[in-house]
């Protein structure tokens, strides 16, 4: 069994490329990814007639190169839109939701958001009704500011 993988050498390059892919779904930091460039890399020339340790330096080059020059580019590609993605309270600006206890002149009342209760208070100061459509505007703590719609 030995004998077949010394004589194939490039199988041997594409198990580890393929093992390295699978290690890099656990990870996503595309470490791994650049290492099976490399054993790819390494596995197109395991096909010529070189040495072991010259197919091991080959990886080595290919492997640390690709991490220097690979690696910034796909997280510059995972991560283009990252800056423009709103989370967590700053989401909540600008959707809409239904007014569930009423909001009267000084006193807050409560609007459901997709789903999540929110203290609510009216942007103008007017009351809103039950049921009321209302547009978030601004929030301040856990409490929203909502103008109707």
């Amino acid at each position: 069994m030995l004998d077949f993988f010394v004589a194939h050498y490039w199988l041997v390059w594409l198990i580890i490329a393929g093992l390295l892919l699978i290690f890099e779904l656990g990870f996503g930091d595309f470490f791994l990814t650049c290492l099976a460039v490399g054993a790819l890399t390494t596995m197109v020339f395991s096909l010529f007639p070189l040495p072991f340790w010259a197919q091991v330096l080959i990886f080595a080059i290919t492997g640390v190169a690709s991490v220097y020059l690979l690696r910034p580019r796909l997280l510059h590609a995972l991560q283009a839109k990252a800056d423009h993605r709103q989370s967590n309270v700053d989401a909540l600006i600008g959707r809409t939701g239904v007014v569930i206890e009423p909001i009267e002149v000084g006193k807050d009342g409560y609007v459901k958001v997709d789903g999540d209760e929110w203290r609510a208070k009216s942007e103008d100061g007017s009351p809103i009704a039950v049921g009321k459509n209302v547009k978030i505007v601004s929030m301040e703590s856990i409490v929203v500011t909502v103008k109707p719609l």
